[in-house]
Order: C-alpha cells, then structure tokens, then sequence
C-alpha cells in the first residue's frame, strides 16, 4: 500500500519544484503558442515549434508559463539561446508522427532514446534523469513482490501489464517486455486514465518513474491507499530525457539549445539517485 510517507514525499516534491521556479532558477517559459523572437523578424519557417502534452510532473502549461521538470528546463535554455520558439499543446503520439515527417522545424521535449527514434529524430544533450521506474499496481495485489526481479514479474501470465501506446519505458523494460511477451493491454489514455484502470481491475500493473508516480497518487482524487509502488531489484538507475528534433532542423539550432543546456547544468536535475 501507498504510505502516508510517499504521500508526503510526492507533496515535497510538488514543493520543491515551485520553489525551484520561485528561486528564479528555471525563468517563466512562454504562454503556449505564444512566439519567444530573439532578434529580428523571423519568418514562419525560422520558427522553431516545441510540442508539449500535459504529463506532471514533467511538464505542466501555467498561465505564467511552461513549468516542470523537463518542460520547464527546456523553456529556460530556448530563452537563453534567442531563438525564436513557440510551445503547442500536441497529443503525445503526434509528436513522434510529425517528427518522423520531417516537414519543418520540430522538437518533442522529454522523450528516451532508443534505436527507432535515431533512424528519425536528432537528440539533444540530455536534460533530465528519472528516478529508477517502478511499476504501479493496486494495494491489494498479491502477485508483485517488493525487490523480485523484474522479468520474474513479467513472465508472470496471470498479471495484465498496462501500457501507453506509442510509448518506452526504457531499453532495460523495453527489452524485458520484448523477450517474456507478457499479457498486455495497450491505452491511448492519459496517466491518470490508466491509474484509473488500475484501480478498476482492467490490468494489473504499468510502469513509470517514482518521481511521476507519487505525483499522480497524490493529485489523482483517488484514495492514496488503494495503490503501491513496487520496486525491482535489479531496475537499473532511470534513464535520461531528451528533446528530439526533426532532422530539418538546422545545427545551429540544436547546437545552440545543448550549448545553453550546458550553461543550466547545475540547475538541472540529471542526478537523480
């Protein structure tokens, strides 16, 4: 079961992130679809478009801005470079079609990198690491042990594992999946949908990093208790978050965004144990 102390960590960690932008450290992003010019005119085409979906706790749209923990960065090195950007409210399935199409100047902020996407997508520096992935399952699931090995848990025919379609959970769990072929049901729904059909007994379990997964509990309206976090044994340290671009995109672009990454280094949250 959830504890009253993951709950309160999931409150600190909403806490620490606003104080992270009170502090000034991550400066207020753009409005969504609102344009952030450098210098001069920029025509349409010189416009860099950075598509974004609701995923708190990583990226979340404020009237202020573009905050969280992947959106918020990315806004802060965009202003650095001067560029000329704008954010679009985009389904998250969408981002990789219209990078794949290649038809302009195009970034999805916060993806993993993988094999399918370097045949289509440049990647930037890294600019976020997750905490270690859990699964997320109901309380009252006996089938998930605390500390079992995670292919244990997938070769397990009896548990129904949830997943986003479109999505990856990182090489580790990518290939776990790949190799046992475990019982899965596919949802183009949003976390909290999911964590719904968790909590209805339409799957038994899906996976995502604990940072998001006490976030989700604690903001769902469901009650905290219904559901626990099981951590694996041998699930490596979480894996980084990149911003794809379309191979259209000029170098400087992508050159000047990973330059002004850099200079955020220290602000940046890619240490996470």
């Amino acid at each position: 079961m959830l504890t009253r102390r993951a709950v309160a960590d999931a409150a600190c960690l909403i806490l620490a992130i606003s104080v992270l932008f009170a502090r000034g450290v991550v400066p207020t992003g753009s409005a969504a679809d609102d344009f952030v010019t450098g210098s001069g005119h920029p025509t349409r085409g010189d416009i860099l478009t950075v598509h974004y979906f609701e995923r708190p706790p990583y990226m979340l749209s404020t009237p202020e801005g573009m905050r969280g923990l992947t959106a918020g960065l990315a806004d802060s090195a965009l202003r650095l470079t001067g560029l000329a950007y704008r954010w679009e409210n985009t389904p998250s399935r969408r981002h990789l079609d219209i990078i794949r199409g290649n038809t302009g100047n195009d970034c999805g902020v916060g993806w993993f990198r993988n094999p399918d996407r370097e045949e289509f997508a440049r990647f930037s520096v890294p600019i976020y690491r997750d905490q270690p992935a859990i699964a997320l399952a109901r309380a009252d699931n006996g089938a998930l042990f605390d500390g079992e090995m995670l292919a244990r848990a997938l070769a397990n025919t009896d548990l129904t594992l949830l997943v986003k379609d479109g999505f990856s959970y990182g090489p580790y769990v990518d290939s776990l999946i790949l190799a046992y072929h475990p019982p899965t049901h596919v949802s183009t729904g949003d976390n909290l949908g999911m964590l719904k059909m968790i909590a209805a007994g339409r799957a038994d379990y899906f996976f995502m990093a604990r940072e998001e997964a006490e976030y989700l509990i604690a903001q769902s309206g469901l009650p905290a208790d219904d559901f626990r976090i099981v951590t694996f044994s041998d699930m490596p340290a979480g894996d980084e978050r990149f911003v794809l671009f379309s191979m259209r995109t000029p170098d400087t672009i992508v050159e000047r965004f990973n330059a002004a990454i850099g200079t955020l280094r220290p602000v940046a949250r890619t240490d996470q144990k």
